[in-house]
């Protein structure tokens, strides 16, 4: 057991090495500095602001949002499903207070992200068939060189399945929680509705999501109100699935966009 701690700690922390990079000069900034992490950590300065915070909520609801990354259907009572994700956002704005005032860096040029200003994050993935409609699933990250990280729960039921011409619905509900940063609590709830069907080993997939954030600053650094944000995401994807092997693609639309690549094993 310690040793396959020991390797998921090295595959973690080597899949989170790309997330900080030195910028050229694009958006400069001061950055606020600490000594606590070899990467970037989650800290809030003093000089962070109400609206700032509010947005900081907004554009990480996102990306902790628990993603379905399969087609409608239903993995079957008693049938699993192992992954590991990568995930990629579209540009952050990190060089504003939303974000340069809600994180501190290990150096005077340590940024959030490269110069593509966007965040890559690894997690992972896995799913239980409870019955041959309901699968239960979990997620899970954690950035082993720095402070932050998250875990997530959620259940899919598939309504509808038509095996003549291979479509599929099914309704999902999530929850996620931040972990291990002092400076705050973060909370997500979502639901999502999809549709999707049987094309040969793909499985291409649409649906919609609706989720709630709250957060709560837990630090007497700043004075600011807990704030709760509301969202609605568009989700379009594609899952291979042949024999033991199961690839999927997806792309979330929101006020952050993500895109996410799964690699898994079904069993």
């Amino acid at each position: 057991m310690k040793a396959k701690m020991i390797l998921l700690t090295i595959v973690f922390t080597s899949l989170f090495s790309d997330i900080s990079a030195h910028h050229t000069g694009d958006h400069s900034v001061t950055l606020h500095l600490t000594n606590s992490y070899d990467e970037c950590a989650m800290f809030l300065d003093p000089s962070l602001t109400q609206s700032a915070f509010r947005e900081f909520v907004r554009e990480v609801g996102p990306i902790i949002y628990f993603k379905p990354i399969s087609s409608a259907r239903p993995l079957g009572k008693f049938n699993f499903d192992l992954g590991l994700e990568y995930q990629k956002t579209s540009p952050l704005e990190d060089y504003k207070s939303k974000w340069n005032d809600t994180f501190a860096h290990p150096d005077s040029d340590h940024y959030l992200v490269p110069d593509n200003h966007r965040l890559s994050l690894p997690l992972f993935h896995a799913r239980m068939g409870v019955t041959d409609k309901m699968d239960m699933e979990m997620q899970f990250t954690k950035n082993f060189a720095s402070n932050y990280g998250w875990v997530g729960g959620g259940l899919k039921y598939g309504f509808y399945y038509d095996a003549g011409s291979g479509l599929a619905g099914a309704a999902r509900t999530n929850y996620s929680s931040m972990l291990g940063v002092s400076d705050l609590n973060y909370h997500h709830v979502g639901a999502d509705l999809l549709v999707s069907k049987d094309l040969w080993l793909f499985r291409p997939y649409a649906g919609v999501a609706f989720s709630l954030g709250y957060m709560i600053e837990t630090t007497s650094k700043v004075n600011l109100k807990n704030e709760t944000v509301t969202g609605f995401e568009g989700i379009l994807g594609t899952e291979f699935v042949w024999k033991y092997l199961s690839i999927a693609l997806e792309a979330d639309f929101a006020v952050i966009n993500m895109y996410t690549f799964k690699v898994g094993g079904n069993f």
